[in-house]
């Protein structure tokens, strides 16, 4: 049982959730202590995410506010995933958005912490705080990265992952990565797997490839917390 997520009755209506951002989260599978845990709530005001350090292009209500945390249970930065999001550069959606000032971070779900510290329990590996959750949510140890090439380039990530114990003596720590069914469709994700891969392994764990199943763009929230 995760710290934190004690099954104490928490319910999705003790939250500070919009019906439409707890349908979204409810479909992920994400349990509402978990969601608890990490403190997302919605924002229905545009002076809710100024405060958070979000731009004026940025404030778009109703959005989904995700905390993200470090090994220590800080908050050290924030996601807002807008019900409506607006288009980037190139006309793609913007489907999460940070403040300038947001460092990336590796996300470390708050009622895991001890988990993560412990060598001798499987670590798993998603891209995104709510795929982390989800997976929480069934009883794995797993942390986010924030974006599938969100290891390298990164003193911050750098010094987060330093911290995690990736074996114990001589003993390889089970690490599991589990990115979206598109790592066998795009080129650059199976890069980026193969390079967190091999991250891995110099730093002494026992590293294994979870391949999801590909589904069509329709069925993608049956993946865990797409």
């Amino acid at each position: 049982m995760t710290e934190g997520a004690d099954g104490d009755g928490c319910t999705w209506e003790s939250l500070p959730l919009l019906a439409a951002q707890e349908e979204l989260l409810v479909e992920r599978v994400i349990a509402p202590e978990i969601a608890r845990a990490r403190g997302v709530f919605s924002a229905h005001d545009p002076a809710q995410l100024e405060a958070l350090g979000f731009a004026p292009s940025q404030r778009l209500i109703p959005s989904l506010v995700i905390p993200v945390h470090d090994l220590d249970g800080n908050r050290v930065g924030v996601y807002a995933r807008p019900r409506d999001p607006r288009n980037g550069d190139r006309g793609k959606p913007i489907k999460y958005e940070w403040p300038a000032r947001h460092h990336l971070r590796l996300d470390v779900p708050r009622g895991i912490r001890a988990q993560v510290r412990d060598a001798s329990i499987p670590l798993w590996v998603t891209e995104g705080p709510l795929k982390a959750d989800a997976a929480v949510s069934r009883g794995l140890c797993c942390v986010a990265l924030p974006g599938v090439w969100g290891f390298l380039g990164n003193e911050d990530i750098v010094a987060d992952w330093k911290r995690i114990p990736l074996s114990s003596g001589k003993v390889p720590r089970r690490v599991y990565i589990a990115f979206d069914s598109d790592v066998m469709q795009k080129i650059e994700v199976h890069r980026a797997l193969a390079r967190l891969r091999q991250m891995l392994l110099n730093a002494g764990a026992d590293v294994f490839i979870v391949h999801l199943a590909y589904l069509l763009p329709e069925d993608k929230h049956a993946e865990i917390g797409t």
